[in-house]
């Protein structure tokens, strides 16, 4: 994995020329042939915050514990409806946390968000943009870190 992983980076090295990128375990497992792979992504620094799976409960509201390389996230069922992905957001607003979801392909692709209910969610933080800061992975992970 650490090999592929490495292999990708250089690769998209090679199109944007940066550095320290994320990584999203595939399907949430953080292990390989019964091996946990995460304290070597860790040793070799390929991956600079990586997200693991989660369901509505995962709100961040302690940083200073969170392990950058096992951060959790809402990880989405197939069709998941609007209400629960809004629902996610206000619990996140309600204790001043931090909340990642975890996209795999809206309105197609595989466990689908469809169009509509990622329009409602998008329409919901436009109409909160003041309340609710919107940020990659990355820029809201790099400013965790930072303010730690």
């Amino acid at each position: 994995m650490v090999r592929e992983i490495d292999a990708m980076n250089r690769l998209l090295f090679a199109v944007d020329g940066k550095n320290g990128r994320t990584y999203a375990y595939p399907c949430a497992e953080t292990t390989v042939g019964g091996q946990d792979y995460v304290d070597t992504l860790r040793r070799y620094g390929v991956v600079k915050y990586a997200r693991v799976g989660g369901d509505t409960d995962a709100v961040i509201t302690d940083v200073s514990h969170l392990d950058p390389l096992r951060v959790p996230a809402f990880g989405l069922e197939d069709s998941v409806g609007a209400e629960v992905l809004i629902d996610f957001v206000k619990s996140v607003e309600q204790c001043g946390g931090m909340g990642v979801i975890m996209f795999h392909g809206v309105g197609g692709d595989y466990i689908t968000t469809p169009s509509g209910v990622h329009q409602a969610l998008l329409d919901y933080l436009a109409r909160n943009r003041k309340t609710i800061w919107v940020a990659t992975f990355r820029e809201a992970m790099d400013f965790v870190m930072k303010n730690r």
